[in-house]
């Protein structure tokens, strides 16, 4: 049993720790402790996002893929394509009895700590806690992470960062310490990746598999345990990424390749990468852009002191990390430039990214683990160590300080905000309206009653009008054609009188059709799975079912 004096110093030194993590913490995310929205470019587009993914939620639709007022009401598929973490995680807060926005903002704080705590982790888990500490400083101080939160306000993308953290610390503990926890930690933080952005989920893998490689020089059997946990993320995720590559085909993604928005337009010239530029602007052709693609030339600094330390000392046991990172940190930048274009051409996944600088997520975080790789170094110096240390440190926070906090702040009356003046406005959430269903070729009008009668004559009473789902008693005098006021798309299936019928796209207004025939009959339409649906969601449970089992083992082991 530990004396009391050990117990006072332990508790003194977890204080001291908890004080340090706040202090690294607290400026990034304090803007965000507001009741008011930080005023970013895709800042509202999160707002009707939460009030759709909160009405399925509270429809007991706990993995939500439709969004049931954009398209004026009609709805879209907006959930199959916009992976839903960030969601998850403001939906806790605001059935905690928060409202929309501090509960979106509460998400990004949470975000913003978890960042944290995987990078220390990582960091630690190979250059000891001043690795860690550095790592953590490095990237939560990166000037994309800011671009990210407070300029962009690209919630999504953003909360796939702490993910990548965890993902590389669980596999990376697994090869260090040989359990199967770890191993699990980073097959679900791979999964949480995929479940945050498919942009992040497609660049971030090709860094997670050749980390395999790394890991296993040594010993490769390391390598299959490393394959083993990213298959398992995989099916864990395949509930969202399989239906949107296979579903994709019936929206409009196109138009994210068209004018403005194509990807050859926002190719990165290598001097920004290193520029202090601050700004909360749009980025345009050219090298002209008024908001901040770098690396952050402080963390640039630190890295290049890595390398010299490196040599001075002889430190052979740190060359191997710091020239992985290193090498993938270039082949992202050559990614992000124009010299990469012909590589955008051909490969088609990635043209759906569309800017090029979104790489720089996974850059950035290559950079903190080259400036982590510092720590070893500083501690071999003859003396001065904690004053190099405490230097780094400020130098990775000091310049990028100002970077925290957004160019304005919007006050929102949330009552524009409900399901139905997300309707009646016509409020869309997508930047190109690049997930309405690619039948709809002209808007079709609000329309509060739920239908329209396009020939024939009698009447219609609604029955039901939920989420996913439609129904009616229809009175025909004459066979009746229908519109409903919902967007075809595929997975709504609808049945006259209990039997399934033919139904389809009204041109132009991509609405569902259906033919009714005289008499009185009862119409209803659902939003079922799809075969790809079935097939993902089937995955992932196996690979859920597979992850408690191998849990429980090791629970069990120990």
């Amino acid at each position: 049993m530990a004396d009391p004096v050990t117990k006072i110093r332990s508790a003194g030194r977890v204080a001291l720790l908890t004080l340090a993590f706040v202090v690294l913490v607290l400026p990034v995310c304090y803007s965000l402790l507001t009741p008011y929205v930080p005023d970013g470019h895709d800042t509202l587009e999160y707002l009707p996002r939460q009030v759709e993914f909160d009405r399925n939620i509270r429809a007991g639709i706990w993995f939500p893929q439709w969004a049931p007022d954009l398209v004026r009401g009609a709805g879209e598929p907006l959930f199959e394509f916009n992976p839903p973490m960030i969601y998850y995680l403001a939906e806790f807060w605001h059935l905690l009895g928060l409202g929309f926005v501090p509960a979106i903002n509460l998400a990004c704080v949470v975000l913003v700590v978890a960042s944290a705590v995987g990078m220390f982790l990582l960091g630690r888990l190979y250059f000891g806690s001043r690795g860690g500490w550095l790592a953590a400083a490095a990237f939560l101080y990166a000037p994309y992470f800011a671009v990210n939160l407070y300029v962009r306000g690209a919630l999504a993308e953003f909360a796939a960062f702490p993910f990548y953290a965890f993902a590389l610390y669980g596999f990376g503990a697994y090869a260090k310490r040989k359990k199967i926890g770890y191993l699990l930690l980073g097959a679900l933080a791979y999964a949480g990746v995929l479940f945050s952005h498919n942009g992040a989920a497609l660049f971030f893998t090709p860094l997670l598999l050749a980390f395999f490689a790394l890991i296993a020089y040594e010993d490769w059997r390391r390598l299959r345990s490393g394959v083993f946990g990213w298959l398992l993320g995989l099916g864990l995720g395949a509930c969202v990424w399989l239906p949107s590559l296979a579903e994709r085909k019936y929206v409009l993604l196109e138009r994210l390749l068209e004018g403005y928005l194509r990807y050859s337009n926002h190719f990165v010239y290598w001097h920004q990468f290193v520029s202090g530029v601050w700004g909360y602007g749009k980025s345009v052709p050219g090298d002209q852009d008024t908001l901040s693609f770098s690396l952050g030339w402080s963390h640039v600094v630190l890295v290049l002191l890595a390398f010299a330390l490196a040599v001075l000392y002889r430190k052979t046991a740190t060359w191997r990390w710091l020239w992985f990172f290193a090498g993938a940190t270039l082949v992202y930048c050559f990614l992000m430039t124009s010299e990469s274009e012909r590589i955008w051409d051909r490969v088609s996944l990635l043209q759906f990214l569309e800017f090029p600088w979104r790489l720089l997520g996974v850059a950035c975080l290559c950079v903190a683990l080259l400036v982590a790789a510092l720590a070893p170094l500083l501690d071999a110096l003859p003396r001065g160590r904690n004053v190099a240390f405490a230097a780094a440190l400020a130098l990775l926070i000091v310049p990028n300080f100002r970077h925290n906090r957004p160019v304005q702040y919007r006050a929102e009356n949330l009552a524009q905000w409900s399901s139905t003046r997300i309707s009646e406005r016509g409020i869309e959430a997508t930047t190109a309206f690049e997930y309405v269903p690619r039948w709809v070729k002209a808007w079709p009008i609000y329309n509060p009653q739920g239908y329209s009668i396009v020939s024939g004559d009698g009447e219609v009473q609604m029955t039901t009008r939920r989420v996913t789902a439609w129904g009616a008693d229809v009175h025909a005098s004459q066979p009746m054609t229908l519109d409903l006021a919902v967007t075809w798309y595929p997975g709504w299936t609808v049945q006259v009188d209990g039997e399934r019928v033919q139904a389809g796209p009204a041109d132009p207004t991509g609405l569902i059709r259906v033919e009714v025939p005289s008499g009185t009959h009862h119409v209803d339409a659902a939003f079922k799975r799809t075969w790809p649906r079935w097939l993902g969601q089937a995955i992932s449970w196996v690979s859920l079912l597979t992850l408690l089992l191998l849990a429980a083992i090791e629970l069990r082991r120990n």
